[in-house]
């Protein structure tokens, strides 16, 4: 027994030490808010790169999102994420998806979010009917 123990740890150890040495941390992307209707709808989209993608805000901080305008994190892969806000606050939020056509992105906001509720653009202007904020 006392000999299995001896053989055992050393090889433990080494593949510990193998996965400390070949763990990397997920790539992180950096994406810019294009349509979010805060305080009324937990779903908002996030342009990264090519891609459209869909988050949900799982914390409910409605006034970080609609106050924000780029979120920083593992935006490319689905479920809960944790991301920074405009440097000044984490959220969890989920990843759904994306996609890279803008129409289907929008429609896909119009469906998970009240068409009928006003949104504020970034001049403060009201957009009756419209939930896109242009940032």
């Amino acid at each position: 027994m006392p000999t299995l123990i001896l053989a055992v740890w050393p090889l433990s150890l080494l593949l510990a030490f193998v996965g400390l040495v070949t763990f990397h941390e997920p790539a992180k992307q950096t994406g810019e808010i294009v349509a979010e209707q805060a305080s009324f709808c937990d779903f908002f989209i996030v342009k990264v790169e090519d891609r459209f993608v869909f988050l949900w805000n799982e914390d409910r901080w409605f006034s970080l999102i609609s106050s924000a305008n780029r979120i920083t994190g593992n935006l490319l892969t689905k479920g809960v994420q944790d991301v920074d806000v405009d440097g000044r606050a984490k959220l969890n939020v989920r990843v759904l998806g994306w996609d890279t056509d803008w129409t289907r992105a929008r429609m896909r906001f119009d469906s998970e979010c009240d068409p009928s509720a006003p949104v504020q653009d970034f001049l403060g202007e009201n957009l009756p009917g419209s939930r896109l904020v242009l940032r």
